[in-house]
C-alpha cells in the first residue's frame, strides 16, 4: 500500500538531513519545525532548510539515538 500523509522520503546521514513529501503547496515555510513520529511517538525534530512545491529538505535538529529516523516515518508540524 502506498504511504499517505506527510512522510520522510529519504534520510541522508552523511549530511544530517531528511527529505519529506510536503512543501510550499502544503503551507510549509523556511525554518518550520516538524516532529518525526514512529507509531505515534515523537522520535526526532527537523527544521525546513530547502523548500520546493511538493517536497522539502529538513535538517535533523534532535533525534532519539535509540529510535533513528527511517524512510516512511510520519511527519507532523510542531
Amino acid at each position: 500500500a502506498p504511504l499517505t500523509g506527510p512522510r520522510v522520503l529519504t534520510v541522508n546521514r552523511k549530511f544530517n538531513f531528511v527529505v519529506i513529501n510536503q512543501g510550499i503547496q502544503e503551507g510549509l515555510k523556511m525554518g518550520d519545525k516538524l516532529n518525526v513520529l514512529e507509531q505515534g511517538e515523537v522520535i526526532a525534530t527537523v527544521q525546513i532548510e530547502k523548500l520546493y512545491d511538493k517536497f522539502s529538505a529538513a535538517t535533523l535538529v534532535e533525534e532519539d539515538p535509540k529510535q533513528q529516523v527511517v524512510e516512511g516515518d510520519e511527519i507532523r508540524k510542531v
